[in-house]
């Protein structure tokens, strides 16, 4: 016995044998702790899991929402329930800074975000709720699409004032951005996940219909994170399970965000919204634009007045046909040879031929008219019109159904293929230059 004591001591931390198998008592051992006695954040905790598979699974399944735009009473509860979950953290102790070696250990600064983040999310279901009882007269105006973001972004201003009382002085350290020294892998999965956090608060900042679903929509990013976050701290799942469990609880969420965009303006207003988010995560990631100058902007340009003109603005620049525009313009034409154009011939002078003149008898032909009988039919036969060809001037007009690879409309405003083309060069092209090229080029401009 004294024999295997210490050869226990002596085989190094490192190749000592590890399992994630306990029995249901070291479960309950890892998972109950004293700091909650009255294990009130485990029942929330409970509730939240119930919540999101009960939304999730059963009710976007059957009617194709979350089911909080009717706004009944269970639905509050519901909300409340989330807020009690993050704000119950509060009992455990934490780290006080984040370990970069193991940054899925929670820490004092990410817990904070966690609470104002989710409280973010219940004020959008309050605002969802509220607005059209206490301010039914303001409904779709313009106070209303500003009276939102004021509120969301208040909730950023105070998560920056939480960075700037419990962050480490790195800026770099605070959230999910890269350094040189990440992998490529590491890379592309830190870039989802803030894509993914532009995604949702661009969903928070735009009134529709389904506004209130988006307020729970985002919880189940924030609160699955960390509780995956403790599972991982008590030696219960490894890194890479977090990894699967929480880009699914996100790639979930994308997927109801394109379906509450596109409830209203069908799939072209979910696709103008990505394209708008795209620009915002472009701005602010390869350029480092003020996320406030960002999203004031995202606001802005989601105006029905100024998005409709931007639209217009657009389709006039975007001075070119797509392939498959091409392809629709032939196949929904007839065939009709061109008018061709011969050129002028030089002119010949040929010799005058004097020719003996003869003179020929005049003869008489009898009148060989005849006159046919009106049978009235000419009334009922249709009317024939030749198709004709566009002129050049129109050809950029030109929509037919077989070149639509996109809807043509988005509140109201015509969209063409070539549109959407143009769109998407202008984002591709913004995020493939490299900021210090683009400050060379704007330098180069000024002078």
């Amino acid at each position: 016995m004294a024999a295997t004591m210490t050869a226990a001591k002596i085989i190094p931390e490192e190749l000592a044998p590890r399992t994630f198998l306990c029995s249901r008592q070291q479960l309950a051992k890892k998972l109950f702790t004293k700091e909650d006695p009255l294990f009130l954040h485990k029942i929330f905790g409970l509730f939240a899991l119930l919540s999101f598979v009960y939304r999730y699974g059963y009710v976007a399944v059957r009617f194709n929402t979350l089911g909080f735009t009717d706004g009944k009473w269970g639905d509050s509860l519901t909300m409340l329930g989330h807020l009690g979950l993050s704000a119950s953290s509060m009992i455990f102790h934490v780290l006080l800074r984040r370990i970069m070696s193991k940054p899925m250990i929670i820490w004092k600064e990410y817990r904070a975000h966690a609470i104002i983040f989710t409280m973010r999310c219940v004020s959008v279901y309050a605002f969802a709720q509220l607005w059209p009882v206490l301010c039914p007269s303001l409904v779709g105006t313009t106070v209303e699409r500003v009276a939102l973001p004021v509120l969301v972004l208040a909730h950023h201003m105070a998560a920056d004032e939480a960075t700037r009382r419990l962050g480490p002085e790195d800026p770099t350290q605070t959230t999910v951005r890269t350094d040189g020294n990440s992998g490529v892998w590491t890379k592309r999965v830190l870039r989802f996940y803030s894509f993914y956090q532009f995604a949702a608060l661009g969903s928070h900042l735009l009134p529709h219909a389904r506004l209130a679903d988006m307020g729970f929509n985002t919880l189940i990013a924030i609160q699955s994170s960390a509780f995956l976050m403790t599972l991982f701290r008590k030696g219960l799942i490894r890194y890479y399970s977090h990894g699967v469990w929480y880009a699914g609880c996100l790639v979930l969420s994308l997927y109801h965000m394109h379906l509450a965009m596109a409830s209203e303006g069908g799939a072209a207003a979910a696709q103008w919204f990505w394209c708008k988010v795209l620009a915002a995560f472009a701005l602010r990631v390869k350029y480092g634009w003020s996320k406030y100058a960002i999203w004031s902007a995202f606001v802005l340009v989601s105006m029905p007045a100024v998005e409709a003109v931007l639209l217009e603005t657009v389709q006039a620049v975007a001075g070119f046909v797509s392939v498959a525009t091409v392809i629709g313009h032939l196949s929904s034409l007839r065939f009709t040879m061109p008018h061709v154009a011969m050129p002028e011939m030089p002119s010949m002078t040929m010799p005058e031929l004097s020719m003996p003149e003869l003179s020929m008898p005049q003869l008489s032909m009898p009148d060989m008219t005849m006159s046919m009988p009106d049978l009235g039919i000419s009334d009922h036969l249709p009317a024939l019109q030749l198709p004709s060809l566009p002129s050049a001037d129109t050809v950029g007009e030109w929509t037919y159904a077989s070149a639509e690879l996109l809807p043509s409309s988005v509140g109201g405003v015509d969209i063409s293929g070539r549109m959407w083309v143009a769109i998407f060069i202008v984002i591709a092209t913004a995020a493939a230059v490299p900021a210090r090229r683009w400050k060379e080029l704007i330098s180069v401009a000024r002078m």
